[in-house]
């Protein structure tokens, strides 16, 4: 915005335009936080804790407690020392709105964690609310309904509490018990479970009986004048011991807190105008959240088994009392590292753009290129409800847009801490955000060269061709696939998979018409070998294969292993079992239809064509020369045999007696088997250690595994460092796939995908453009084969990438360097100098390891950030490197972020009034009087030195 020189401005009155203009506020009691106020929580765990006969509360001495169950010292994982303080940093919490934080955790305590041994014992909330003059503020009041108990701090002092007992507040501090009634119905029968989200079908007055609410009212001098911090204690209330009651007793309903209208700023009016916060990865959202409860509904099945698959709101917009933060950074040379900026404006987010100011410079005067950054702008898709799309323009009308600033690190560059900053433009106001890169000069190497994690990915040549209406194999499709290669480069990939046959395809599909999202998985693969009729025997073109290995191998290297899929449940005469303890090796099975593939004629027309089952008649002249001719293809490119996979099997997999006819034709032949593997020989840690041979895994009827994928469940089997040292020795003769796939959906918490990678050496099962769907609503593919469709989305000229994508690329490079880590402690120190890096290492996963639950961002409080730049530390310490250099602190001082003061402005007439600059809204400013008015006035009334304070402030030169 360019206001005016003071020489072109009419005359006007300041008195009169303030008097004249609508008020956007009105008298009464008004709220200092509302629905849209994010706010930061976070969960702790504890043992059962019981009140006996005689009332006294004690520790549960039950089986089920995790552990030593006297008082315990404070946990480095849980909330530090001082958290209720004002200049707590809470940045690296996560935010929820309130709704969100009901869905979780409201209810009648219905997602008790019992069985687990663990119990909710403390809630704990953060957020932020506005004080123009404490001396004038009049019935400041706090209400919370919620389970258990609380205790209220605002600045970091208690100014009540809720349904708890006098004294002193320890760690082990319980709320009041329960009545007998919140148990029992009216005929004194125990009440049963009710899931979050669901109302009792009977004896509600009872489960009523558990939720509490109780207010407490804010004296003036505790506030600040300007921002001031709420933080609610919610504290679990024990068990009677008596009934067998599974539901946790602390949990959150609301809150809200309101005062006259005097001398406090409502926070509707706060979010007046734009602002742009530095946010964490987690805060991505582009416009208003669905309605209603996103834990319930069509998706649920995914997240029964771990609740770390529970789909995520995010928050819409950023808290504006936040304080200003410079936007910190980390990357190891050749490395890569992320920012976000979410820019919010009620009345939508106009004229967006963002660029640096200036190349990354050190001190010194080295300087890294600002070519080396990249900016994107985030975007909700249908299958998500945060903002997940990132492309190269701002999308239009978005009421808030988070700004993602990613950097790509030469390998070659000077280590140290480089600055810049990030200047946003957004309706005529400009924003600037300091942004801090910390380099180290350790080297890490391109994805395509991981020996740990190792990803694998499944891209569909098929939805690209229909998503950009364009030939199959034509040049233009090539063309459009290779960004797709691009991206997948920036993680790695180790396996290409090769369709073969056509099993179970609809008519539809045959016919050409485009499938829906809801039809057979099968009809979105297009077969990447052909084949054609050669003396009466159909033998296979590989000339497809042949340039889609090309492009795999320009941007990604040589993949571990190509996996013909050529086997199918629905297409066989024979099947064996390996579904959770069921290990039948051989059973007739109840076949659909005959397996068939692609034919090209002489013409060039193609058709599909049956092809006989391994055990039928005809099995023997077309697959031994299949086989064959598979084998002299992978060796003709210089990989080795072993690199051969057929598949892809399952649970119901081929028979004992189909591997034998196999071997007949290739004793070389090995499967792409995703399964259960329960039971089955092999040496991975939760199977047979009786394995022939380390590294192998073996099958039913002694199938070898190429590719071995199972739903490693991530809440359940997290690397500790000594389990990642036994993982380090080990070489396998098999590419392992952990899929995680209750946690990798399309609507899980972006931070998830960061969180994956952490914590084993291989990961996978994750599609990554299958973009089509019915109407346009959803992704393609709901197949077997990919859980994750759409880990990139479709740009105007190929694949651009995705918030989740992002995340897990950051998380593959951590996953890197904690294992890097492992392998370098284990040269060269001795066994009483490993203890601080498993500390280090176990950190992490022991955090995983217990909020795995209540909270689908809770793992998100762990300060990611500084734990990666403690990553590259410690590595530096084992490899002799130089100290990787310390971020520069932000000077916050929380009580005078994000407020105005009230100042006397002046007209060019001469005119004064006192008022507070409350924001720009429709190119006049937004300025609020004493009595708490706020009007909207044109800004080139004003004198020159009023005019340059609205520069200033607008970030306008």
């Amino acid at each position: 915005m360019r206001i005016p020189n003071k020489k072109s401005v009419a005359k006007c009155f300041l008195l009169a335009a303030l008097l004249l203009s609508p008020a956007l506020t009105s008298q009464g009691n008004v709220e200092l936080i509302n629905e849209y106020t994010p706010i930061r929580a976070t969960v702790t765990h504890g043992p059962d804790i019981l009140k006996n006969e005689h009332g006294e509360v004690h520790f549960d001495e039950g089986r089920r407690a995790p552990g030593p169950l006297a008082p315990v010292p404070r946990d480095p994982r849980l909330p530090e020392f001082g958290w209720t303080a004002a200049d707590f940093d809470d940045f690296h919490w996560a935010q929820y709105e309130q709704g969100e934080l009901a869905d979780f955790l409201g209810g009648y305590g219905g997602e008790s964690m019992r069985g687990t041994g663990r119990w909710l014992t403390t809630i704990s909330l953060r957020t932020l609310f506005g004080i123009e003059n404490p001396s004038r503020v009049q019935n400041l009041q706090l209400e919370v309904v919620a389970l258990g108990g609380a205790v209220i701090y605002v600045n970091g002092e208690e100014v009540g509490r809720g349904y708890m007992p006098e004294g002193d507040i320890h760690e082990l501090t319980t709320a009041l018990p329960y009545p007998e009634e919140a148990y029992v119905d009216g005929r004194g029968r125990p009440l049963p479970k009710v899931s979050i989200g669901d109302e009792p079908e009977m004896a509600k007055e009872h489960y009523e009986k558990r939720v509490r609410t109780f207010t407490v009212d804010i004296p003036n001098s505790v506030l600040n004048e300007g921002v001031n911090v709420l933080a609610v204690d919610l504290r679990r209330a024990p068990r009677t011991g008596e009934i067998d009651d599974q539901w946790d007793h602390v949990g959150f309903h609301q809150m809200s807190l309101t005062a006259s209208r005097a001398g406090v700023i409502p926070y509707e009016e706060a979010m007046q105008g734009t602002h742009a916060k530095v946010v964490a990865a987690e805060q991505q959202t582009t416009d208003a959240w669905p309605e209603g409860s996103l834990v319930r509904g069509e998706s649920w099945f995914w997240t029964l088994y771990a609740s770390r698959g529970k789909p995520v709101k995010g928050v819409f917009f950023p808290n504006p009392f936040e304080p200003e933060r410079s936007m910190k950074m980390a990357s190891p040379r050749g490395g890569f590292d992320a920012g976000q900026v979410q820019v919010a404006n009620l009345d939508g987010v106009e004229n967006l753009s963002a660029q640096l100011r200036d190349d990354f410079v050190m001190e010194n005067g080295t300087r890294m290129s600002a070519d080396r950054a990249s900016i994107f702008y985030a975007r909700s898709r249908p299958s998500t409800h945060h903002a997940d799309v990132l492309k190269e323009t701002p999308p239009e009308g978005a009421k808030a847009v988070p700004v993602w600033l990613t950097v790509e690190v030469p390998a070659e560059q000077e280590p140290g801490l480089y600055r810049t900053t990030l200047e946003i433009q957004a309706n005529r106001e400009t924003f600037s955000i300091p942004v801090q890169l910390v380099v180290s000069d350790y080297q890490i190497p391109e994805p395509k060269d991981f020996d740990y994690p190792e990803v694998t990915l499944t891209q569909d040549p098929k939805t690209v061709a229909l998503y950009y209406d364009v030939d199959m194999w034509s040049e233009e499709h090539w063309d459009l696939m290779e960004r797709s290669f691009y991206w997948m480069s920036k993680v790695g990939n180790v396996t290409v998979e090769a369709p073969v046959i056509l099993s179970n395809f609809p008519e539809a599909a045959r016919a050409g018409r485009q499938p829906s999202r809801t039809s057979n998985q099968k009809e979105w693969y297009e077969p990447l070998v052909i084949f054609e009729e050669q003396g009466g025997v159909l033998r296979a073109n590989f000339e497809i294969l042949e340039r889609y290995l090309d492009l795999h191998e320009k941007y990604l290297g040589e993949p571990k292993v190509v996996s013909f899929w050529i086997w199918d449940p629905g297409v066989a005469d024979e099947l064996a079992d390996g579904y959770e303890g069921q290990q039948r090796p051989a059973r007739e099975a109840s076949r659909s239809n005959f397996p068939e593939v692609k034919v090209r004629s002489g013409s060039g027309n193609f058709s599909h064509e049956e092809v006989p089952t391994f055990t039928s008649d005809g099995a023997d002249e077309f697959w031994s020369a299949f086989f064959s001719d598979v084998q002299e293809f992978i060796l003709s490119r210089g990989y080795s045999d072993e690199a051969i996979a057929f598949g892809l099997g399952s649970d119901v997999r081929p028979s004992e007696n189909t591997a034998k006819v196999l071997e007949e034709w290739g004793t070389w032949i090995r499967w792409d088997l995703l399964s259960h593997f329960s039971g089955d020989p092999g040496s991975q840690f939760h199977s047979d250690p009786a394995a022939p041979e380390e590294g192998r895994q073996l099958v039913t009827g002694g199938h070898e595994a190429a590719v071995k994928r199972w739903p490693y469940f991530s809440n359940h089997n997290y690397w500790d460092a000594k389990r990642m040292e036994e993982e380090i020795g080990i070489t396998y003769h098999h590419v392992q796939a952990a899929t995680a796939r209750w946690h990798h959906q399309p609507f899980s918490a972006p931070n998830h995908f960061r969180s994956l990678p952490l914590f084993w050496k291989h990961i996978g099962h994750f599609g990554v453009d299958f973009w089509l769907g019915e109407d346009d609503e959803g992704p393609t593919s709901t197949s077997f084969f990919t859980h994750v469709d759409e880990f990139l989305a479709p740009g105007e000229r190929g694949a651009v990438p995705t918030t989740q994508f992002f995340l897990f690329r950051k998380g593959v490079q951590e996953g890197y360097l904690r294992m890097r880590i492992v392998d370098l402690y284990l040269q060269n120190r001795e066994e009483d100098e490993r203890q601080p890096y498993r500390d280090l290492l176990d950190e992490l996963t022991e955090l995983y390891s217990i909020f795995h639950s209540y909270l689908a961002q809770s793992e998100n409080r762990f300060n990611y950030p500084r734990y990666h730049w403690r990553l590259l530390q410690a590595i530096a310490e084992l490899t002799g490197g130089a100290e990787v250099a310390e971020w520069v602190p932000d000077e916050i001082d929380i009580a005078a972020a994000g407020v105005e003061p009230m100042r006397t402005w002046t007209n060019q007439e001469g005119d004064q009034i006192k008022a507070a600059y409350r924001g720009l809204r429709n190119n006049r400013i937004l300025l609020k009087r004493e009595d708490g008015q706020i009007f909207e006035v044109d800004p080139n009334i004003f004198s020159e030195e009023d005019q340059d304070y609205i520069r200033e402030i607008l970030g306008l030169d």
